[in-house]
C-alpha cells in the first residue's frame, strides 16, 4: 500500500514520457494494478479529452496533451514551446491501456475501456497524417519529436506510434466484431506509412534536415522502447544497435531510458553498466531517490524496467529468458516474472547456463517461447503429470497451454532433474549496500560498531570544541564545558550505545540519562596519566528503535564527549 500510495503521489500535473519510466515496469512484476491506476487518469478524462481535440484540431478523434491536469486539462502543453505540437502521447496511453489487457486477459476492459481509447487515438491519426498521391505515401506534415525536435516533418515517434496502435487496433476490431467499416482505411495506412527517416545506418527523429535541439532525449532510440518496433531478432536489429551506439544524449537525464533500450537489444553488459551509470548521476539518498529537479521517481523505475527486460522479455509475444544477461560469468540469475499474454515465467541462470524455463498458464492462451538453447533439442513437460507435451529442436515454438497448468522447458540432454535441488535460507540482509567507486548508498548503516564523533551530537552554548589535540581522542578532538548543568544529547536508532571521553586529572563529573530516565553519574577524573578513548559508561539490550542519549555536566571541572559507539 504504501508503494501505491508514493507512486500515485508522483502524479500532479502528469507528463506521460516522466510516468511511463515509473509504470512501465510493473507489468513484469505482477503488478498490473499499478499500471491500471494511471491508465484510469486518462480513460476516465476521454470525454474531456475527445471535446478538446474537437475544439482545437475539429477531428473526431482523441488527442492526448504531453502534460495533463488531472481532469483532462491540457493547459501545461498547449502553453508550452516544449509540447505544444506532440501528438503521440495519445498512442503511449492507448497502447498501455491495450498492455493491461493484454496481461490481464480481461476482454470486457478491453471491450469497454482500451479499445474505445485505441479507436479514438487512431482516428485521430488517420485525421492528421498527409496523403501525397504522387508516392502514394501517408506521412506526418509537421510535428514534435517528443520535447527535443519541434515542428519538424516525419517525427519518427509518431510513425512508431501508428506502426505499434493500427495494427493492435485492427486486431482487436475483428475479435470484438466492431468498426468493420473503419479497418480498410487503417490498414491502407499501415500498409503506405512512410519509412522511418534514417541513413544506411542508423534512424534519424525526423526528415532531414535536423532541426535545433531543444531537449536532451534520444528521439531516435524510442522505437526500441517505448513503441516495441525491433529488438532481438528483428530484421533491422543492426541498425537499431547503431542508432542506441549513436545516441546523442547517453544518461542525458535523470527519466533516461537507455538502460532499457540496451536490454530490449541483448546489450546485456550496457544494460548493467547503464544502471551503474545513473545510480553514480543521479542517486543522492540512502532509500534510493534524488535530489535531481527533473524528477524523483523516474530513473528507480528505469531500473526496474531494465532489470525485468535483462531477464524476460515478452513485449512482441515470444517468451524469450535471459535476453540481456551480463558477460560476467559469475552471474547468477533467478526470477519469478509475468509474460503478456498471461503466463508466470520463472528461470534460472548460472556459470553462462540456462537451466530451465518454468511457465505457468494463467488463462489458457497459446505462447511463442524462444529456445535458450538455441538448435539443442528440447522438452516440454506437464508438470502435475510429468507427460511430455513437446519435443523440439527448434529456435522458436509455440505452446498451446492449458488454464492453471504449469510447464517446464528442460533440455532433453541435461533435463531439469539433473540438478542438485537447494533449498534457499537466510536472513534479511538490512546493512548499508554500497557501488564501488561512487558515494551511492542505499540503506543505513548496520556496522558492528559504528562510532558517532563528538561533532554529531547537540550542545547547548555552554560546550566548546577543541582540534587537533594530538593525545590520540577518536578523530583528535572533543567538546567540553566547565559549566554546570551544560547539557549534551545525541538520538540514535540501535540496541546500545557506549560513551567515550578522556579521563584526567583537571575533570569532573557528568550525569547520563537515556530517554529521559537518570542511569548514573560518571566521574571522569583520576590521578596519573590522561586516558583517551575510554569507555566511560555504556548500555546494551535496548529494544531495537530510537532512543536518545544525554550527557549533563555536573561541575565546574571539564565534562567532556569524544564519541558514541552505536550499536546495530
Amino acid at each position: 500500500m504504501r508503494l501505491r500510495r508514493l507512486v500515485r503521489a508522483a502524479l500532479a500535473a502528469v507528463c506521460i514520457m516522466n510516468q511511463r519510466d515509473i509504470y512501465n515496469s510493473f507489468l513484469a512484476s505482477n503488478h498490473v494494478d499499478l499500471l491500471a491506476g494511471f491508465n484510469r487518469l486518462y480513460s476516465r478524462n476521454s470525454a474531456a479529452l475527445k471535446s478538446y481535440t474537437r475544439t482545437r484540431y475539429n477531428v473526431d478523434g482523441l488527442w492526448v496533451p504531453e502534460t495533463m491536469g488531472w481532469d483532462g486539462n491540457a493547459r501545461g502543453t498547449v502553453n508550452s514551446d516544449f509540447t505544444n505540437n506532440i501528438w503521440s502521447t495519445g498512442t503511449e496511453a492507448a497502447y498501455n491501456m491495450y498492455l493491461q489487457y493484454a496481461y490481464t486477459n480481461d476482454s470486457a476492459y478491453l471491450r469497454n475501456t482500451a479499445y474505445p481509447f485505441m479507436r479514438d487515438v487512431v482516428k485521430f491519426y488517420a485525421a492528421k497524417l498527409s496523403y501525397d498521391s504522387a508516392s502514394g505515401k501517408y506521412h506526418v506534415a509537421s510535428s514534435h519529436a517528443h520535447e527535443t525536435y519541434w515542428n519538424v516533418p516525419n517525427a519518427i515517434t509518431d510513425l512508431a506510434a501508428v506502426r505499434t496502435l493500427f495494427p493492435l487496433t485492427i486486431r482487436a476490431s475483428e475479435s470484438l466484431g466492431l468498426d468493420a467499416e473503419l479497418r480498410p482505411q487503417w490498414q491502407r495506412i499501415v500498409d503506405s506509412l512512410i519509412a522511418y527517416p534514417s541513413t544506411a545506418d542508423v534512424y534519424l527523429p525526423h526528415t532531414p534536415p535536423l532541426a535545433q535541439t531543444r531537449n536532451g532525449e534520444n528521439v531516435a532510440a524510442e522505437i526500441i522502447w517505448p513503441y516495441d518496433r525491433t529488438g532481438i531478432g528483428f530484421p533491422d536489429h543492426q541498425k537499431a544497435v547503431n542508432t542506441f551506439s549513436a545516441r546523442p544524449f547517453p544518461y542525458g537525464n535523470v527519466w533516461a531510458n537507455d538502460a532499457v533500450q540496451a536490454a530490449r537489444l541483448g546489450l546485456g553488459d550496457q544494460a548493467y553498466q547503464g544502471m551503474k551509470t545513473m545510480l553514480r548521476k543521479y542517486q543522492t539518498y540512502p532509500n534510493g531517490m534524488t535530489d535531481n529537479t527533473n524528477g524523483v521517481f523516474e530513473y528507480l523505475g528505469v531500473h526496474l524496467a531494465a532489470l525485468n527486460e535483462s531477464l524476460l522479455q515478452s513485449y512482441n509475444d515470444k517468451i524469450r529468458v535471459f535476453p540481456a544477461a551480463p558477460s560476467d560469468s559469475s552471474f547468477v540469475g533467478r526470477f519469478s516474472l509475468l509474460a503478456k499474454g498471461g503466463f508466470t515465467v520463472s528461470s534460472e541462470r548460472e556459470a553462462g547456463e540456462v537451466k530451465y524455463v518454468g511457465i505457468k498458464s494463467l488463462y489458457g492462451n497459446t505462447t511463442r517461447v524462444v529456445n535458450p538453447w538455441g538448435s539443442q533439442q528440447l522438452r516440454v513437460r506437464d508438470v502435475a503429470g510429468g507427460a511430455t507435451v513437446l519435443t523440439t529442436s527448434a529456435a522458436e515454438f509455440d505452446l498451446p497451454t492449458s488454464a492453471g497448468k504449469v510447464y517446464v522447458v528442460e533440455r532433453t540432454a541435461k533435463p531439469l532433474s539433473t540438478y542438485t535441488p537447494v533449498r534457499l535460507t537466510g536472513s534479511a540482509n538490512e546493512g548499508e549496500k554500497t557501488l564501488g567507486g561512487t558515494t551511492s548508498t542505499l540503506g543505513m548503516a548496520r556496522t558492528p560498531n559504528p562510532m558517532v564523533n563528538n561533532t554529531q551530537l547537540t550542545y547547548d552554548s555552554n560546550w566548546h570544541a577543541t582540534s587537533g589535540r594530538g593525545y590520540g581522542d577518536y578523530n583528535d578532538d572533543t567538546h567540553h564545558s566547565t559549566t554546570l548543568n551544560a547539557v549534551a544529547q545525541y538520538t540514535f536508532t540501535g540496541t546500545g550505545v557506549a560513551y567515550l571521553s578522556e579521563r584526567n586529572g583537571d575533570m569532573g563529573t557528568v550525569d547520563v540519562y537515556l530517554d529521559n530516565v537518570f542511569q548514573a553519574t560518571v566521574d571522569l577524573r583520576i590521578s596519573g596519566a590522561r586516558q583517551v578513548q575510554q569507555t566511560v559508561w555504556q548500555r546494551t539490550g535496548l529494544p531495537q528503535g530510537t532512543h536518545t542519549i544525554r550527557i549533563v555536566n555536573r561541575s565546574t571541572s571539564v565534562g567532556m564527549v569524544d564519541a558514541l559507539r552505536i550499536t546495530p
